[in-house]
């Protein structure tokens, strides 16, 4: 299993380069689809706070009338803790 989470935490730099230039783009309907990956991925492997912050960014991007500006402390808190996660 500690192979496993390695790739996970590997990944994780990549993961957060794309939620980066989706953000860039504007793109709310990506970010949400990228953070509903790592809500699963983090559950899965024992990362509890950042399954919490991704499910907190999905759904504010999810709730109707909120924008990307609405989401920002949301998304900031995930790619904090996704830069942090460490075995």
């Amino acid at each position: 299993m500690r192979a496993l989470v390695r790739i996970f935490l590997d990944e994780l730099p990549e993961r957060v380069r794309m939620l980066e230039s989706a953000w860039s783009a504007g793109d709310a309907q990506r970010i949400s689809s990228l953070a509903h990956q790592l809500k699963g991925a983090g559950a899965g492997y024992g990362y509890e706070s950042l399954t919490s912050a991704a499910a907190a960014l999905e759904g504010a991007l999810d709730d109707a009338g909120r924008g990307l500006d609405a989401a920002h402390e949301e998304f900031v808190t995930l790619i904090d803790l996704c830069r942090r996660a460490v075995l």
